[in-house]
């Protein structure tokens, strides 16, 4: 009788998977705004229906928990199967890619901020060190671009640290401003130097490349021909998988809990110091760690669209980098994942608001901190090993 259950619990896992699957290339795929409006207010309702049944729900909950690694193996299965649903149409994978990236971003932040209690305003400035790294890097000197997206997220590094003394003497809203002040800087910076290409930025950037193997090339399997955004697609995958892996072990471990303690809203500060922790080592670890990731999205970038420039780098990028992690729940990682990817794909859905589309958004993220200010996805409590019946 178990193992007849066990079956059924496989196959609803299994199915419900397979129908967000649908659910998801559906809505990508429809242009009509009234239909889009329609397939979302049935999705909806049907979430609605289902929390509605408490029995319903936690039965789908509790076999997810039993099928835990056959949820992550189909759900891997279907995300790598994106293009060949969507080969027909390279935008969006170049906007699923795009997804990926602000994933890395989000992260990055989510460190900072959402765990160690640092706000960082400036992170289209760490985007952009990395971009014009790599750029100069692969197209002055001939750098392979795999070294150089590395040595994009060490730069990132580097261009942080000057802001580890005022970050470590301000509080508050003061210490957003450090951040904020950098981002405008290297704005006007880099659009008046002309060796780094000023406004017009650096233009034909080289294309990544593994083993000679060139990312502009097509991909070929049997008779289906994917794309060539579809090479970084699946390139961004492996990066952004390695991102919340390294993600997942920081905040469910001793490193988690130990930058929460420095967290001047969830720890205690003093308490944490009589504790032997050294703040200022754990900031720059954090920030550091955050600065990384965000130098490495951005040089990705730089060889994705062959092209960077001083109109990437603003402090309103950094405002929407910022928003993914507050709308998806800051210190949880799903949910900054989520968050991500949803500022990246409403606003290319709903184009037809694009003019409306900033009231909008900061409309919902005004409601989200007064009627639910710990995010879609609030954090959780680490259990540390333990199993909770």
């Amino acid at each position: 009788m178990k193992k007849v259950d066990n079956i059924i619990d496989s196959i609803a896992v299994l199915g419900i998977l397979l129908m967000f699957y649908r659910f998801f290339i559906t809505f990508l795929q429809i242009e009509n705004i009234w239909k889009l409006s329609i397939l979302v207010t049935i999705a909806f309702l049907v979430i609605l229906l289902i929390s509605r049944f408490e029995n319903i729900k936690s039965k789908i909950i509790m076999s997810f928990k039993k099928n835990r690694s056959l949820t992550y193996f189909i759900g891997l299965l279907l995300f790598l199967s994106l293009p060949f649903s969507l080969r027909q149409s390279s935008y969006w994978i170049f906007i699923l890619t795009i997804c990926w990236l602000w994933i890395i971003i989000a992260q990055g932040i989510n460190i900072q901020f959402g765990s160690a209690g640092i706000i960082n305003l400036g992170a289209a400035f760490f985007w952009g060190i990395g971009g014009y790294t790599t750029a100069i890097l692969a197209s002055r000197y001939n750098f392979n671009p795999l070294i150089g997206i590395f040595l994009g997220g060490i730069m990132a590094i580097l261009a942080g640290l000057p802001l580890i003394i005022p970050i470590l003497k301000a509080r508050g809203h003061y210490l957003a401003l450090v951040t904020l002040s950098v981002v405008v800087a290297f704005g006007h910076f880099a659009n008046n130097i002309k060796w780094l290409g000023g406004s017009q930025g650096i233009m034909n950037i080289p294309s990544v490349s593994i083993g000679g193997y060139n990312f502009l090339n097509s991909i070929k399997i049997f008779n289906f021909e994917l794309p060539p955004i579809s090479n970084y697609f699946y390139f961004a995958t492996l990066l952004g998988i390695l991102v919340l892996f390294v993600c997942h072990r920081m905040s469910n471990s001793w490193v988690g809990l130990t930058l929460n303690s420095i967290n001047e809203n969830k720890g205690d500060i003093i308490c944490s110091n009589c504790m032997g922790i050294n703040r200022a080592r754990w900031v720059v670890i954090s920030f550091s760690i955050g600065n990384f990731f965000i130098g490495i999205a951005g040089a990705f970038f730089a060889h994705m669209n062959c092209y960077v420039a001083p109109q990437d780098m603003t402090f309103y990028k950094s405002l929407l980098y910022l928003s993914a992690v507050i709308l998806g729940g800051m210190d949880n990682i799903m949910g900054v994942t989520i968050g991500a990817i949803l500022i990246v794909i409403l606003p290319e859905k709903f184009k037809v608001l694009q003019e409306y589309w900033i009231i909008i958004f900061m409309s919902s993220i005004v409601l989200m901190i007064i009627l639910r200010p710990q995010g879609l996805l609030a954090a959780k409590i680490r259990n540390y090993g333990i199993k909770r019946q």
